[in-house]
């Protein structure tokens, strides 16, 4: 997917908060080295998510 830019952090977050909306259980984020780029984005996930999620 050469094409294609990596989603930031922000656009990972708002997926997966409407997929807790929309009723989904265990819900997980992997690869985060895809969409962390650096340790502010690691430490926006963890205060709006918190370790579990990732």
């Amino acid at each position: 997917m050469q094409g294609y830019r990596s989603p930031t952090t922000r656009e990972m977050l708002d997926a997966y908060k409407a997929c807790k909306s929309a009723g989904l259980e265990q819900i997980k984020l992997g690869n985060v080295g895809i969409f962390v780029r650096d340790e502010a984005d690691q430490q926006l996930l963890e205060r709006e998510l918190g370790t579990e999620a990732l």
